[in-house]
């Protein structure tokens, strides 16, 4: 893993390309660049990558299609974004807000307050990501080589992908520091049950997990891994939620809503292990419908794609 944080730099000037490079190398920063959405997409998924500086106006991909596919992919899809524009418009920019960017900034700019953005990017991602990854969890990188080596070993393995419930809601109440604790706990707990299951586990960032094994042992390592959760995250509540059940949130008017105690969700993917593997667009599509349809159960819940191929066949005319 790099020791520098890494910036990719998306734009078609080649000018701001330079520029913004020098500037970001100046403070230590590693810095790669591309100069369309297509090369930036390529970049992205194959190197290790800690920030995406994305301009909105380019050819092949804008930066729209860029940040949405990037949010598709559970393995990138908590990447850092700060869109470059050159408009003024409200709707665009809530466009790319709402498509999952950070951040924007309106050209023309200073170099020193895009890099100020990223640094506060970067210290607020530290203080939920400070995981310790010796623990026995992989960084995205490494999980997605190890991936790679198994399909081309062609060895049987299915993915878990994990996620919790409510997570934001406990995070709004209690804090990024409190919820810190709450990842490390299931940090430990993933470790503990991939160590026990001869597996590997990955962090992907803000509270998605993601495990590599071998089909024997799915059911088991689902249960091990929601019985220990379900057992210890009620302790990070206090006593009189823990005992309804619920914490609840004013909204800007002062209308309550409750929202239940935190919970686990897997979604395990057994598609690559079929003859006729399914594509990485295809396996992102799949995934993004199996973790909503877990996350739609009542309480800590795993879902297996094979066992729900009549809602949930592989797109692109797979049976």
């Amino acid at each position: 893993m790099p020791s520098k944080k890494r910036i990719l730099v998306v734009d078609d000037d080649s000018a701001i390309l330079t520029t913004l490079r020098g500037a970001f190398e100046l403070k230590g920063y590693e810095v790669l660049t591309a100069k369309d959405g297509s090369e930036a997409l390529d970049k992205i998924l194959s190197e290790e990558i800690d920030l995406i500086v994305l301009d909105i106006l380019m050819p092949v991909l804008d930066g729209f299609e860029v940040c949405r596919r990037s949010r598709e992919n559970v393995l990138i899809k908590n990447i850092p974004i700060i869109l470059l524009t050159l408009a003024t418009d409200v709707n665009e920019i809530v466009t790319g807000l709402q498509l999952g960017a950070d951040d924007y900034l309106i050209k023309p700019f200073k170099p020193d307050e895009l890099i100020t953005r990223a640094e506060v990017i970067f210290h607020r991602s530290q203080r939920l990501l400070n995981i310790d990854f010796r623990g026995g969890l992989l960084s995205n990188t490494m999980i997605k080589r190890r991936i790679q080596e198994k399909l081309e070993r062609g060895e049987q393995f299915v993915l878990a992908y994990l996620d919790l419930g409510n997570f934001d809601s406990f995070k709004n109440i209690y804090g990024y520091e409190y919820a810190n604790s709450v990842i490390e706990n299931i940090t430990r707990i993933v470790a503990k049950v991939v160590e026990n299951n001869a597996s590997y586990g990955g962090y992907l960032g803000e509270d998605n997990f993601i495990i590599i094994l071998p089909p024997s042992k799915i059911r088991a390592m689902c249960r091990e891994i929601i019985e220990e959760f379900d057992d210890s995250i009620p302790m990070f509540y206090e006593p009189k939620e823990r005992e309804r059940g619920y914490i609840v949130i004013e909204d800007s008017e002062g209308n309550p809503t409750r929202f239940p105690l935190m919970s686990i969700s897997i979604a395990v993917i057994t598609a690559l292990t079929e003859e006729e593997r399914i594509s990485p667009k295809q396996l992102s599509i799949l995934t993004a419908r199996l973790k909503d349809y877990v996350k739609s159960l009542p309480g800590s819940n795993y879902v297996i794609d094979r066992e729900l191929k009549e809602y949930f066949k592989p797109p692109g005319g797979m049976s």
